[in-house]
C-alpha cells in the first residue's frame, strides 16, 4: 500500500479509537509472515546483529518507505529506520514495536534496551505505554525510530537459530528484490 493510503488508514483508527498508541497495539498483532520471506529468515537468525543485517539488507520486501541503518556507539548498537516523507507515527511505532517484539522472542533471556527513539513528537497523552511496551527510556522528535541495544546481546545465539533455513528464506527475499 501507498504511505498516504497507510497513513490515512490509521488516522482513521486514531479518529474510531480515540487511541493515539495504536501503532503500538498493531505492533503486538502483526507476525513474522507479514514480513514474507523477511519474517521467517528472521526467525532463523543465528544472532542479534544477524537479525539486524538481515533487516537492513531485505528491508525492500517490505517496504521502499525507510532506510534501515546500524551503528555501533560506544558500548551500544542503535538499530535504525530512517523514515521517508509521508510515514506516519502510528507505522513507525508499529515498525519499532514489531522490530522489538520479535527480538525479545527470539533472544534466550530477558532482552536489555537500552533505550528507543522516536522521530515523531510524543503523544498529548504521554510517554508511559511506549515506556511500558520498550521497558527502557524513549526519545521523541529524534532522527530515525530507534533500538538502542547494548552490544554485549548483539552476538548471543538466539532461540530457533537455523542458518540453512535463514539462507533459503534470504534467497527468496533477494529473488523477490
Amino acid at each position: 500500500l501507498a504511505v498516504a493510503t497507510i497513513a490515512r488508514m490509521y488516522r482513521a483508527a486514531v479518529e474510531a479509537t480515540g487511541d493515539p498508541y495504536i501503532g503500538l497495539q498493531v505492533a503486538n498483532l502483526v507476525g513474522p509472515a507479514t514480513l514474507h520471506a523477511l519474517g521467517f529468515g528472521l526467525l532463523a537468525s543465528s544472532t542479534l546483529n544477524d537479525f539486524c543485517i538481515r533487516v537492513q539488507r531485505y528491508f525492500g520486501v517490505v517496504s521502499q518507505a525507510a532506510r534501515v541503518e546500524i551503528a555501533a556507539q560506544g558500548d551500544t548498537i542503535c538499530f535504525r529506520s530512517v523514515p521517508g516523507a509521508g510515514v506516519c507515527a502510528e507505522t513507525q511505532d508499529m515498525w519499532l514495536g514489531l522490530m522489538y517484539r520479535m527480538m525479545r522472542q527470539l533472544y534466550v533471556d530477558e532482552l536489555p534496551l537500552t533505550g528507543a527513539e522516536l522521530p515523531h513528537p510524543m503523544p498529548a497523552g504521554g510517554d508511559a505505554p511506549y515506556v511500558e511496551f520498550f521497558g527502557a527510556p524513549v526519545r521523541f522528535d529524534c532522527r530515525a525510530a530507534t533500538l538502542i541495544l547494548p552490544r554485549r546481546v548483539m552476538d548471543v545465539p538466539l532461540q530457533g537459530a537455523c542458518p540453512e533455513l535463514a539462507q533459503l528464506n534470504d534467497n527468496l527475499a533477494a529473488t523477490y528484490l
